[in-house]
């Protein structure tokens, strides 16, 4: 977003896009604009919330098919983030079966397009079932899918979580992609699913992977560390609110 502020804004039945500059508009059914009205303010390096309290105090009810009105129609000025599809399986299987993508996963990249296009059909499954998941990445100004991230939602250490998660073709590192979808996916989370804790889980060395959770407003969180390292947004002890850190 070149250190630009965009602000996310529900919009009326039938619309979506870029309202002036750098703002988004998704499109949700009329009856659940009151519950979406919040505004997420989002710098580049530097992620500050705005006050959404109707979309806090309501966000609980918005059903699956409102989520993705929201979910299905996100972009930022360089990226679109789309609903994965059926046909995704090869892009999924040139950007999970890339060492280079995969150098600090321990499991390793997808041995076969079979692999990836098993995992795509979980994620398809996720946006059936809740309304939002992971994105499939294309960038405005070219074809092609560069990459899959966004939030999935997860049980994780006994309750429900939602999993941060970016992953990119070698290409495109370097431009601040990530951090981009990153932070788009945390603002979304953050406006209308504030009851559930946003987590990123990395390894130690995996320094890049790190600043993007950072620049999306994630800290770091020692004290949730297993096999990887652990950023958080919203975790607090099981049975209280969940709050801003």
């Amino acid at each position: 977003m070149s250190g630009d502020v965009a602000e996310w804004r529900a919009a009326p039945h039938g619309t979506k896009g870029w309202v002036g500059r750098n703002v988004l508009a998704a499109a949700v059914h009329s009856h659940e604009v009151a519950a979406c009205k919040g505004t997420i303010r989002m710098a580049k390096d530097n992620t500050q919330w705005g006050r959404p309290s109707a979309a806090r105090a309501d966000a609980a009810a918005l059903t699956p098919a409102g989520l993705a009105a929201v979910w299905a129609g996100a972009h930022t000025a360089r990226l679109v983030l789309r609903r994965p599809q059926a046909g995704d399986g090869p892009a999924m299987f040139a950007v999970h079966g890339d060492p280079a993508t995969n150098r600090h996963n321990p499991a390793g990249p997808d041995l076969n397009l079979a692999t990836s296009a098993a995992t795509l059909r979980g994620w398809l499954r996720d946006w059936e079932a809740n309304g939002y998941g992971y994105w499939a990445i294309t960038r405005t100004d070219a074809e092609g899918v560069i990459g899959f991230g966004g939030v999935k939602r997860l049980a994780w250490r006994d309750r429900d979580v939602l999993n941060l998660y970016y992953r990119l073709t070698p290409s495109v590192w370097g431009q601040g992609y990530a951090a981009e979808v990153a932070r788009t996916a945390v603002g979304l989370a953050q406006a209308y699913l504030p009851h559930l804790p946003v987590i990123a889980r990395t390894r130690s060395a995996n320094i890049a992977s790190q600043r993007t959770a950072e620049r999306a407003g994630l800290r770091r969180r020692p004290d949730l560390d297993t096999a990887h390292i652990v950023f958080a947004l919203g975790w607090t002890p099981a049975g209280e609110p969940a709050g801003p850190a």
